[in-house]
């Protein structure tokens, strides 16, 4: 897994020993990649790398490295470097640094089988890029574009109607937010009015969960908002009326229900030890549960997006005329077709970003004993022994999916190399992406000048370091 920032020119000064255990928090830094590079004998499964990209406190530039791979019979995260890239940030500067730091430890691209990164151009350019040049002298290895990065682009896709509430919902929050005065009075105002909340939540594009929260906040307390505009309104700005607008409303309460909905699956992709199958599955159920709801919106029924569906049954049980106005406040029809397409477009958008680009899928690698056996399948002999096998049916009871296949891996080989291409390459950047929120924690302002190399090692590895060893191999500091 890699990271990077752009350097500032500072200089920085380096920990780095001259020798292999040059004392201090360096003592156990070889650990992971000496692991790494004394798996003995045959290579069943290779090792697979995982990388995205940021910027520190001190714009300086950052590589970070997480490697996944097999020990005994169990797949293992570990966190394998935190490099400073000291020029540029190109996939050749890139390429030497991941090249110098596997030759010092012993380490060969051979090892590994699979790289999945973020969506840089130095990462995955087609002709020059990280990935590129990997591939070109190592052309075994496989690679993949973080499912969280793609998701968060294919969640983008919305109609201009949409679009416009969207910005028209921003730039009430940035006149209402940025300006010091302003957020203090409208603090004070929600506070006498008794609201839930006390202050809207300000929306970044690179922060993809935050376009469903600020939403919901704006729906919640869009009569504030209102309120607010209206008494502050300057000549030509009539914003606050969008939010006496019915219509605008319901676009409001519908995009803040989508996007809330579209946070909670992107949430459960962030975890470790998440494999492909595990996404691909999650990606499909999100992409029945659009069609179910285009299915629903066409007979009117709204269910599915809770604000939306609780802000047309209150606009019915306030409004006290006879049946022709019930039949007004329903769910317009144009706005039922905007629904209706920014849904379709959601499903088209994923479909391109993920149908075709994601690693061979194996039905029967979740149900090894319930799945249809092709006779064409090259591991059809294999796959059916395996379902006569009374103690694999236990195992597959009592261990995890990984954890099983790799305990068949001597006897039913073919088989479980194809198994290991369901989990073992990382399907997301997330552990880069939690790396990066260590750094954000040990390295703020006042320590812009922290080597982060040993503390990354000491705050992400999973490895506990052997600390009678290392006291044996450290000299005693005679007197002088």
């Amino acid at each position: 897994m890699f990271s990077e920032t752009r350097p500032s020119g500072r200089s920085q000064r380096s920990h780095s020993p001259t020798t292999p255990y040059g004392g201090g928090l360096t003592t156990w830094r070889p650990t992971c990649a000496t692991k790494c590079a004394k798996r003995s004998g045959p290579v069943h499964f290779g090792q697979v790398f995982n990388s995205t990209s940021l910027t520190d406190i001190a714009n300086q530039s950052q590589l970070i490295a997480f490697v996944r791979y097999e020990k005994e019979k169990k797949v293992k995260e570990e966190f394998l470097f935190c490099e400073l890239l000291t020029t540029t940030t190109t996939a050749e500067e890139v390429k030497k640094l991941v090249d110098y730091f596997f030759e010092k430890n012993g380490l060969s691209w051979m090892q590994f089988q699979h790289i999945c990164t973020d969506g840089a151009p130095a990462m995955i350019g087609v002709r020059t890029g990280f990935v590129t040049r990997v591939k070109s002298k190592w052309p075994h290895i496989s690679n993949s574009h973080c499912s969280l990065h793609r998701y968060a682009l294919a969640s983008k896709t919305m109609p201009p109607e949409l679009m416009s509430v969207l910005d028209s919902v921003i730039s009430s929050i940035n006149f209402i937010r940025g300006r010091a005065k302003n957020h203090r009075l409208f603090d004070l105002m929600a506070q006498e009015m008794g609201s839930t909340h006390t202050s809207l939540l300000y929306h970044t594009q690179v922060r993809w969960l935050s376009r469903g929260k600020c939403l919901a906040r704006v729906f919640e307390m869009h009569t504030e908002v209102e309120i607010f505009l209206r008494e502050m309104e300057t000549r030509g700005d009539h914003r606050h009326e969008n939010y006496k607008n019915p219509e605008f409303l319901m676009k409001l309460a519908y995009l803040a229900d989508i996007f809330g909905t579209l946070n909670e699956v992107n949430v459960t992709l962030q975890s470790r030890e998440a494999s492909v199958s595990d996404v691909k599955d999650k990606l499909a159920g999100l992409g029945a549960r659009i069609a179910l709801w285009i299915r629903r919106l066409h007979r009117g029924n709204v269910a599915a997006f809770p604000l939306l569906d609780a802000f047309l049954l209150d606009r019915r049980k306030a409004s006290s005329n006879g049946k022709q106005q019930q039949q007004q406040l329903d769910l317009p029809d144009d706005l039922k077709e905007s629904i209706a397409a920014h849904l379709e477009r959601l499903t088209s958008e994923f479909k391109a970003y993920f149908d075709g680009v994601e690693p061979a899928y194996y039905p029967w690698y979740k149900d090894p004993f319930g799945a249809v056996v092709d006779d064409e399948m090259e591991e059809a002999e294999e796959l059916l022994m395996l379902r006569e096998s009374a103690v694999a049916k236990a195992e597959f009871r009592k261990l995890s999916l990984s954890e099983f296949w790799l305990q068949q891996q001597d006897t039913y080989p073919r088989l479980c190399n194809k198994a290991a291409q369901m989990f073992l390459p990382f399907p997301t950047t997330y552990l880069c992406e939690a790396g990066f929120s260590v750094m954000f924690d040990l390295k703020p302002k006042k320590r812009n000048r922290l080597e982060m190399s040993s503390d990354m090692r000491l705050a992400c590895s999973e490895t506990k370091p052997n600390i009678l060893k290392l006291v044996a191999d450290c000299k005693e500091q005679v007197s002088h």
